[in-house]
């Protein structure tokens, strides 16, 4: 009987450390799904260097040239998500956000009218088309700051 009973613990405590290790492992998964999340995806790629410059263009929505919401659906388009090319309806379409509560891939709308739209790509940046093409943009002061109208978060 001894020798049973001490099986059984064995058992028991085997199952413990193992039930601790995958709670350990899954928290670690977590913190890493952070880093690789779809909205830091997104930021990642209206980021990239070879979208820099690329000229502004009325109703483009391409590589060789993009309007605002054309860049926007553009980025989105990449990671699945079928988004019109309007900026009232890109809005329309996800859930505000507050400033302070903005995510990377998050969008933000400007003007009273939210006629212009970029991605936030973090650190107080957003990546949009503008005049001078695609650019990125500091929102924490300044011009930007002062006409940003709402911010909306698309990724669910």
């Amino acid at each position: 009987m001894k020798r049973q009973t001490t099986s059984t613990m064995k058992t028991f405590i085997t199952l413990i450390c193992a039930v601790l290790l995958m709670t350990f492992f899954n928290g670690v998964n977590a913190e890493a799904a952070d880093d690789s999340s779809v909205g830091h995806q997104i930021a990642i790629e209206a980021s990239k260097d070879e979208y820099q410059g690329i000229p502004y263009v009325w109703a483009g929505d391409d590589t060789s040239g993009f309007d605002c919401s054309g860049f926007v659906l553009y980025v989105y388009a990449k990671f699945g998500y079928d988004l019109p090319h309007y900026t009232g309806s890109q809005r329309d379409m996800g859930t505000r956000v507050s400033y302070s509560d903005l995510q990377e891939g998050d969008l933000v709308f400007f003007y009273p009218d939210d006629g212009h739209v970029g991605i936030y790509v973090g650190n107080g940046n957003v990546v949009h088309a503008g005049s001078n093409g695609i650019t990125t943009s500091t929102i924490e002061s300044g011009y930007y700051l002062e006409n940003l109208n709402c911010c909306v978060r698309i990724i669910k």
